[in-house]
């Protein structure tokens, strides 16, 4: 007789540990890095250098995000339109706001999807980049 081990058939859990820290650099006097996490999303966005404000909108872009993902995510698409939610806000900040004009920032960020076996979704704005390192 062949017993049934219900341990054997669970799916793997996936964990991680993470850190994060910004550096100013050499060129530039303001810090215009941002970066957040909730449970299974991370994002970081750097705002754009010489531009006004990148620090205002770097805030803002993972602010919205991580603040629409603590809802919980469902699919790739609506990762998506968490991106896109934080660019209409970078927008309306600057239109009500003559000294944020022209203010930007880039954007990636990794979400890991619900059901799905472990896989991630990843969002990337601008030339910020995400990598995958394997072994």
């Amino acid at each position: 007789m062949k017993h049934h081990n219900s341990e054997n058939t669970k799916k793997a859990s996936l964990s991680f540990v993470h850190g994060a820290c910004t550096h100013v650099g050499r060129l530039r006097q303001v810090n215009q890095d941002s970066h957040g996490t909730c449970p299974g999303m991370f994002v970081v966005a750097d705002g754009l250098g010489g531009h006004a404000a990148g620090e205002i909108a770097s805030e803002i872009a993972v602010n919205v995000i991580i603040e629409a993902g603590r809802a919980g995510l469902k699919s790739p698409e609506e990762f998506g339109e968490f991106v896109q939610q934080a660019n209409r806000a970078i927008f309306e900040a600057a239109a009500n706001d003559p000294s944020l004009h022209g203010m930007g920032t880039t954007v990636t960020a990794l979400a890991f999807l619900p059901d799905s076996g472990n896989r991630v979704a990843v969002a990337n704005v601008g030339d910020s980049r995400t990598s995958l390192y394997r072994a």
